[in-house]
C-alpha cells in the first residue's frame, strides 16, 4: 500500500515538511496549486533526494510530463479521466488535448498512473477497472459536485456510486483522498492500495487554529 501527502502550496520549504514524515511521497497538485514548471522540478528533486515518491497532479501535458519524467517523478495523477475499457492511459489522454503520451508509458513502465473519476461522464464510460491505469479514485468533492450534492458524502446517492466504484475496483487499484476527520475515516479506505491525505493548507490551517484558541 502507498500512502501520499498532498501539496497545493508551490513552496520546497513545504515539500520539505512533507517529506520529513513517515508517508512513501508527495502528490504535486499541478492543476490547484500555483506551480510553475521550475517549482514542480524543484519540489520532484527534494522529494527524490528524501528517498519518496514524486506523483505529479495535471491535466495531460506531454511538455510538462517528459519535464517531470527527466528530473524522476515517481508517476502522475490525471484530474476528470474519461475513457472506455478499451483503450489505454495514453490514447484516452490524446483524446484530451491532442497530444501523444503512449511514448512516455511505454518508455516508462515503472511509473505510477493514477485515474481520477470526476464527472459521470468518467463513471459511465470507465466500465473495466481491470486494466490500464494503476489506481483509480473516486475524487470525494468532485464526484459529489457532479451529483449535484457537493461535499454530501454520507448521503444515499453518494454513497450508492461509491458502492458501485467499490464492486467493479479490486482493492488493490483502489485510490482515495482522505481530506479531513483522516483518523475517523481512514478505516473506511483500509483496504485501498494508494491513500493520500489531507491537504497541506489544511495542515497549516488547523495548527495556527490549534494555537490560536
Amino acid at each position: 500500500m502507498i500512502n501520499l501527502f498532498w501539496q497545493i502550496i508551490p513552496s520546497t520549504e513545504i515539500t520539505e515538511i512533507l517529506c520529513s514524515g513517515k508517508m512513501d511521497g508527495v502528490v504535486i497538485d499541478a492543476e490547484h496549486g500555483s506551480f510553475t514548471i521550475q517549482n514542480i522540478v524543484d519540489s520532484i528533486r527534494i522529494i527524490t533526494l528524501k528517498g519518496k515518491m514524486a506523483i505529479i497532479r495535471l491535466k495531460a501535458n506531454r511538455r510538462i510530463e517528459q519535464i517531470c519524467v527527466d528530473n524522476g517523478c515517481g508517476g502522475f495523477m490525471y484530474s476528470t479521466t474519461e475513457c472506455n475499457e478499451k483503450t489505454t492511459p495514453g490514447v484516452a489522454l490524446t483524446r484530451q488535448n491532442n497530444y501523444g503520451r503512449s511514448e512516455l508509458l511505454y518508455a516508462h513502465k515503472n511509473l505510477i498512473y493514477i485515474a481520477q473519476i470526476e464527472s459521470l461522464r468518467g463513471f459511465e464510460l470507465i466500465k473495466d477497472y481491470t486494466g490500464s491505469f494503476d489506481y483509480y479514485m473516486l475524487t470525494p468533492y468532485d464526484f459529489s459536485r457532479a451529483l449535484g450534492l457537493p461535499g454530501q458524502f454520507n448521503c444515499a446517492k453518494y454513497l450508492k456510486y461509491k458502492g458501485v466504484f467499490e464492486k467493479k475496483v479490486p482493492a488493490e487499484k483502489r485510490a482515495c483522498h482522505i481530506i479531513e476527520n483522516i483518523e475517523l475515516t481512514k478505516g473506511q479506505y483500509k483496504d485501498y492500495g494508494l491513500k493520500c491525505y489531507t491537504l497541506d493548507s489544511l495542515i497549516l490551517l488547523e495548527r495556527v487554529e490549534a494555537l490560536s484558541a
